[in-house]
């Protein structure tokens, strides 16, 4: 579907058609994660202004990189890459953009495991890029949330203890706590209370039915 200032925006068939994808390739609660932000994004925006079905496109396939099993760096520059292949070009900024809460290439918290060339790509759009809502509201909810809610400390435990540390940490950690209060003050409620109710899904649950191995990545 067509959005102004947007442009081409998957609809729901086509964003589950992807997870679909995304999970045959690649089992993992990763697709949980997605469709959780997807729709606690959807949520929030009905709120706060923002389009609803941009919202839970770009929240739902931030982490789509990951269907060919990319990890660390290579996961949000593939999720990018497939993207923009399909013309879905602001979903595609935004699965590069939410891997970072500061606007430097070295704040990410993981192995930069892409080439040169990609590696100057990414730094260029970091510095050229303007954050709006829609970045920083993916950027907040992936960072307190998994297939559950964890809120910044225990979330952040978690990236650190998978990833280690790195000199923007702390800035970085801080930066959350910057994005939740922003986005709390413009809701009515808590936002884990935006968080879908599992008994809501028909998927991505019905995938993990018969393959509790799964469940476990």
């Amino acid at each position: 579907m067509y959005k102004k200032d947007f442009g081409n925006i998957p609809n729901k068939d086509k964003i589950i058609s992807y997870l679909e994808e995304g999970y045959e390739k690649n089992p993992g609660k990763w697709v949980l994660h997605s469709r959780i932000i997807g729709k606690t994004a959807y949520n929030i925006a009905k709120e706060i202004g923002l389009d609803p079905d941009v919202a839970f496109a770009c929240g739902a396939l931030h982490d789509i990189g990951k269907m060919s099993g990319a990890k660390d760096a290579k996961h949000f520059l593939n999720g990018y890459k497939i993207l923009r292949a399909d013309s879905y070009f602001f979903p595609a900024r935004i699965a590069l953009s939410h891997s970072f809460q500061i606007q430097n290439i070295d704040s990410y918290v993981g192995k930069l495991n892409i080439s040169d060339t990609d590696k100057e790509f990414v730094e260029n759009f970091l510095t050229y890029t303007t954050y709006n809502d829609y970045d920083l509201l993916i950027q907040l909810l992936d960072a307190i949330i998994k297939a559950e809610y964890l809120g910044v400390e225990k979330r952040s435990q978690g990236v650190l203890e998978k990833h280690g540390s790195n000199p923007y940490f702390l800035q970085r950690k801080e930066r959350i706590y910057q994005l939740e209060e922003y986005f709390q003050n413009k809701l009515k409620k808590p936002i884990k209370s935006y968080m879908p109710r599992q008994r809501w899904y028909k998927f991505p649950y019905s995938l993990y039915r018969n393959d509790h191995k799964n469940l476990q990545k």
